[in-house]
């Protein structure tokens, strides 16, 4: 297989979005088509992780035509679920280490405003890495920034992205979308997972061409928790899809 990875604009070593500059979702998917037709691409799959599996319905319910195959891995939906999810886990967390005080603090944002409750998520850092892994060091995540060759600064220009994009992708939710998508779809989610909820798995469960593959020993990343057998599901998956439209 041929695997592409993308910095989307304002992240990583793409370029930085400027504070004046326009910018919202269709940026983005105007951003893969333009990628895709320099590569001279007639059509493609999308592997779509976590924000990507939102961007990955975006572009294929925008793009049908170069669709041949959809792989959401723990996909985030609706992003007022997710912060709610991880925060209540974060919580849960907080309260078995004794630490009340900032348990409560989570617990309060569920009945607050949007705002609170996206406070509350970037200031429980500490435990977002055991919310999101499992039977990873807690420190994976600082592994990979320090381990990579990408300098301090282009890690954090996903603030601005983040703050351009926060409003729209927060209005829009987009489950219901993936019954207009047409290709075949494979959902991969970590049963221990909090942002692609139990509610979300089983709906897709039921999208036509859909299939769904639990990781057992995963949280929010089986492509490292369980790389192989990560590696060894969408390989089948594409083999058989490709070979069907052939």
């Amino acid at each position: 297989m041929r695997l592409i990875s993308i910095d989307q604009r304002g992240c990583l070593r793409s370029d930085a979005i400027e504070e004046a500059e326009s910018f919202g979702l269709q940026n983005l998917m105007e951003d893969f088509e333009i990628i895709r037709k320099l590569l001279s691409i007639e059509k493609w799959g999308l592997i779509g992780h976590s924000f990507g599996g939102y961007l990955a319905i975006e572009y294929a319910i925008r793009y049908p035509e170069v669709i041949n195959t959809l792989v959401l891995e723990c996909p985030t939906f609706d992003f007022k679920e997710l912060l709610s999810s991880v925060v209540k886990k974060a919580e849960k967390l907080y309260r078995e280490d004794g630490c009340h005080e900032i348990a409560e603090r989570c617990k309060m944002a569920y009945s607050h405003s949007l705002e609170e409750l996206d406070k509350v998520f970037f200031d429980i850092s500490e435990k977002r890495d055991q919310v999101y892994i499992r039977g990873l060091d807690p420190n994976f995540f600082n592994e990979i920034v320090n381990q990579s060759d990408i300098p301090q600064n282009d890690w954090l220009k996903q603030t601005t992205f983040q703050q351009k994009i926060n409003h729209e992708v927060f209005s829009q939710p987009n489950l219901d979308k993936l019954s207009s998508i047409s290709c075949p779809i494979l959902l991969i989610k970590g049963k221990y997972d909090p942002i692609c909820s139990e509610y979300q798995t089983e709906f897709i469960r039921h999208v036509r061409n859909s299939s769904v593959k639990i990781f057992n020993n995963s949280a929010h990343m089986p492509r490292h928790e369980e790389p192989e057998l990560f590696a060894e599901t969408i390989k089948n998956f594409v083999d058989k899809n490709i070979s069907s439209l052939s």
